[in-house]
């Protein structure tokens, strides 16, 4: 046994240097106990993990799901990798639509149906972007502060006045009988150009 233990390769001189530990079972003197310690394998032996090593773990931004708790320095880090230089600052940013990033969001049916026909009709609508704030308006503020901001399904909206129309005719007077096709009172007529309009056309 002594004989083994004196026993290295001349040919290899790295593997001269062999460690006493694994050569302990090969010697006579030893206890077993000793021989115990010295061979035990530890199940769970400890090592370094990689947030030991790495202080800051990149997070995958198209990563839906993270499966730990990352730290504020993590979350808010730069990206890890080249960037296009031929992406412009429109293009390289964070999307998930071909317009760009688009969050889901809770809206009501009739709220936003009656803001619509509201603008649509009157010209004004709550503006979307205070969130819980009357007062604050898009398109007509002026007319939204006159009326209040009713919308078109609140009472208190005037109709508006229609416009109104010169008199229609007797249908026997064939010459002066309008109808239906009255013009307006307040209508617009095409006239002939004065002479001096005339002129200043002709030269």
């Amino acid at each position: 046994m002594e004989a083994l233990t004196n026993y290295h390769s001349d040919d290899e001189g790295s593997e001269s240097a062999v460690d006493e530990s694994a050569r302990l079972h090969l010697k006579s003197d030893v206890s077993i106990d000793a021989m115990k310690s010295a061979l035990a394998i530890d199940s769970a032996p400890k090592i370094e993990s990689k947030r030991e090593i790495v202080k800051v773990i990149p997070v995958d931004v198209s990563s839906k799901e993270v499966t730990y708790n990352p730290k504020y320095e993590e979350l808010e880090a730069p990206k890890v990798g080249p960037d296009n230089p031929f992406l412009t600052k429109l293009q390289s940013a964070t999307k998930n639509t071909l317009s760009g990033y688009v969050e889901t969001a809770h809206v009501n049916d009739f709220l936003f149906e009656s803001q619509r026909r509201t603008f649509s009709s009157y010209g004004y609508a709550i503006d979307p972007s205070f969130e819980n704030q009357h007062g604050n308006y898009v398109g007509d503020v002026e007319k939204a502060m006159e009326t209040d901001g009713l919308t078109v399904f609140e009472k208190g909206r005037t109709k508006p006045e229609k416009r109104k129309r010169e008199a229609r005719g007797e249908a026997g007077d064939l010459e002066n009988f309008k109808g239906p096709w009255a013009p307006f009172e307040d209508e617009l007529k095409i006239a002939v150009p004065s002479e001096e309009e005339q002129e200043i056309g002709r030269a």
